[in-house]
């Protein structure tokens, strides 16, 4: 009898170390924007980019011109960059680190998700939605100036802007002129993407309809609730060289102003 108790113990005790030892652990979502702080040769910051390439099977890494790595990323989140250029690994879908050997210096990109946004951030669109014309009109947006590491608020505005919906774009345009040019992906979403220069590698160019007149790279997007309400995010780069440049984010909220 006791032979049983301590046979049927030792069975249940290997079941479970069993399948402690197998436990899945919870998949990596890796697409997305992320803030990159990078150091080794020289140091920087920049806006980074991380999204699946079905025809290599691999991730692309690379900053918004296409400058990066593939490699490929571990359900667990292990990284492999191809070629052998080095290794890296998520702590979580929103924070991986990777340590790529370029031009024979060895550099440690330390990226964290671009606050307010998740692995559904549009990086391309290949086919723009019709306009909802419904959205033209003046609007009361609020306006929040977003630290791009670490994802505090640092200012706050609130101000009229005029927004125009025709054909495949909205305009977003404040009261000194200046205006950020989306493509509609749905009736209710809108994304941003004007890089300069454009970049020549596929997946990596502006949205054609996208535009903005100030000497800033921005990418974003926005979310309608109906007509009247629509919220968003917009990351922002100086045009300046690899090393030197700056992040900036906004975050809008914005309502309809009634009719008078």
């Amino acid at each position: 009898m006791k032979k049983l108790i301590i046979s049927g113990l030792l069975s249940s005790f290997l079941l479970a170390i069993t399948h402690i030892a197998y436990a899945t652990p919870e998949a990596v979502k890796p697409n997305g924007m992320f803030f990159n702080r990078f150091s080794g040769g020289f140091s920087g910051t920049e806006w980074f980019q991380t999204f699946y390439v079905p025809e290599t099977q691999q991730y692309h890494m690379a900053d918004i011109f296409g400058g990066g790595f593939l490699g490929a990323i571990s359900a667990d989140g292990k990284v492999i960059l191809e070629q052998g250029l080095g290794k890296g690994e998520f702590s979580n879908s929103d924070h991986y680190v990777v340590k790529p050997t370029l031009g024979g210096t060895q550099f440690t990109f330390v990226c964290n998700r671009a606050p307010f946004t998740d692995n559904n951030f549009i990086l391309k669109l290949d086919k723009p939605h019709a306009a909802n014309t419904k959205l033209s009109g003046q609007w009361r947006a609020t306006i929040e100036v977003i630290n791009p590491e670490t994802g505090v608020a640092s200012d706050k505005k609130t101000q009229d802007i005029t927004v125009n919906s025709s054909g495949i774009t909205l305009r977003i345009t404040d009261l000194q002129g200046q205006f950020i040019q989306g493509v509609f992906a749905n009736n209710n979403t809108v994304a941003f993407r004007k890089v300069v220069p454009e970049p020549k590698k596929v997946g990596f160019t502006s949205f054609e309809g996208s535009d903005v007149n100030f000497e800033q790279n921005v990418l974003g997007q926005i979310e309608f609730t109906g007509n009247n309400k629509f919220s968003g995010i917009f990351l922002m780069q100086t045009r300046t060289p690899l090393g030197s440049q700056e992040q900036k984010m906004l975050r809008y909220t914005a309502s309809r102003k009634p009719l008078l």
